[in-house]
């Protein structure tokens, strides 16, 4: 149920009043579905996590046979140990890039969801590209002049899920999107998807992945 607001209607700012129409949307007074919104759990980006944990796991075991091989006569060569090491740290270090990068884009996204701070852009999906089954390039598109890209090789927060890999994104269909720009970004020339709404029209598959 909604919760009462005292005072002048009328009175109330923007953002408060943004905040109802989310409301509004989230609650069945709308002709669009939510199929997808970044805030739900994707495995994909902890297995992409785990790749760098993987490769630093490999990266210590080397370490440790080429420190347990120098007790022998027949050590390992330098070359060997430094391979080693600098294998290891430069897992460590792509690990950690990598993680920061995904973990300050989550915040930035979980934020803007929770404070109803993206944009939102209603209308037909035109120029539609989709990604080749090789994942060579991005899926791309316009909804109302406004550009999308994004790809199921690409580790972002919001959504990546190109047409060949059972995304709902399909050429002429209508659609309502939150996006949200890169802090860097004037012009907004790489949105992020965070929330996405189809017609009832549409099909519209169960499983939200």
């Amino acid at each position: 149920m909604f919760a009462s607001v005292s005072g002048d209607p009328m009175s109330l700012s923007p953002k408060i009043c943004y905040k109802w129409l989310g409301l509004i949307w989230g609650n069945g007074m709308s002709d669009y579905k939510l199929v997808y919104i970044a805030s739900e759990f994707d495995a994909g980006r902890l297995g992409f996590l785990g790749t760098g944990v993987f490769f630093m796991a490999l990266g210590l075991v080397m370490i440790l046979v080429t420190r347990r091989s120098n007790k022998r006569v027949d050590s390992t060569p330098p070359r060997h140990r430094i391979f080693s090491w600098l294998f290891f740290i430069f897992a460590v270090l792509w690990t950690l890039m990598a993680g920061t990068g995904l973990g300050l884009d989550w915040l930035r996204v979980s934020n803007a969801l929770r404070d109803n701070d993206y944009h939102v852009v209603e209308g037909q999906v035109d120029d539609f590209v989709p990604m080749p089954a090789e994942g060579h390039a991005d899926e791309t598109f316009r909804v109302k002049g406004v550009h999308f890209s994004y790809s199921d090789y690409t580790m972002t927060a919001g959504y990546r899920q190109s047409e060949v890999k059972g995304g709902y994104i399909h050429s002429g269909i209508p659609v309502r999107i939150g996006y949200v720009c890169a802090p860097s970004e004037q012009d907004c020339s790489d949105p992020l998807i965070v929330r996405l709404e189809l017609k009832d029209q549409s099909p519209i598959r169960e499983d939200s992945r």
